[in-house]
């Protein structure tokens, strides 16, 4: 493996993983704290219930504000509070896997 993919691969396993966690804590307290801010998510993305799985969704839910429609007070600033770490973990494990793309094809190995 060439030391760029390397590096290219640690960085998105662990901007994945660190998603993946921040992801679970929001959609955990979500859940057992603000279950009318859960059924807002799903009535307003138009998704499945368990469409929360679906990073993008989120990801548009929060950078759309769309979160502020609801009439759950506590659930909107749970959303408010989480929304730039949310975005940005998104991005950060899109970047990453773009970078792992790009130095795949570059080096030709992974």
């Amino acid at each position: 493996m060439h030391v760029a993919t390397a590096i290219a691969f640690i960085g998105f396993a662990v901007a994945l993983s660190i998603e993946s966690f921040i992801q679970a804590r929001f959609w955990r307290l979500m859940q057992d704290l603000h279950p009318t801010q859960l059924a807002h998510f799903n009535l307003s993305s138009g998704a499945h219930p368990l469409a929360r799985r679906n990073a993008r969704a989120t990801m548009l839910y929060l950078r759309d504000k769309s979160f502020r429609l609801s009439f759950d007070r506590g659930g909107t600033g749970h959303c408010d509070d989480n929304r730039r770490s949310m975005i940005f973990s998104y991005w950060a494990t899109t970047v990453t896997g773009c970078v792992l793309v790009l130095a795949v094809f570059l080096h030709g190995r992974l």
